[in-house]
């Protein structure tokens, strides 16, 4: 099926998405510990390292969904693989604190946003 600005819009939300929180975390990841890591004094240079490698990740992800075509099967792939990580937010929010609840939350935030472009494009898809 053709891809529409409809079926495009979520796609591209979400690629522009990683890709800017992807690059400001390769970029600032000091600023993204402090926002993120309860006691960001505990960071060192590992946990920057970390840190830039999920941005870098985050920012190919970003890219090969801005420049890809998404099938319904894709839509859905990714709206199921995003489901485990509110699993892990709470996890390390409320069981083994490590992540602040501005963290925890504007994660959380995002996947909701995510997983509802991925519904959006899966059922912009259907025949």
């Amino acid at each position: 099926m053709k891809e529409t600005f409809v079926t495009q819009t979520p796609r591209k939300i979400m690629g522009t998405a990683y890709l800017t929180l992807g690059l400001a975390t390769m970029a600032l990841p000091d600023l993204m510990i402090d926002i993120s890591v309860q006691d960001p004094s505990q960071s060192n240079g590992l946990t920057r390292l970390i840190f830039q490698c999920f941005g870098l990740q985050a920012s190919l992800f970003g890219l090969l969904a801005l420049v890809s075509r998404f099938t319904r099967s894709t839509y859905l792939a990714i709206g199921a693989a995003i489901l485990p990580v509110f699993v892990f937010d709470y996890w390390f929010y409320a069981v083994d604190p490590v992540l602040t609840l501005a963290g925890s939350l504007i994660d959380a935030i995002f996947n909701v946003v995510f997983i509802a472009m991925c519904w959006l494009g899966w059922r912009g898809l259907e025949k």
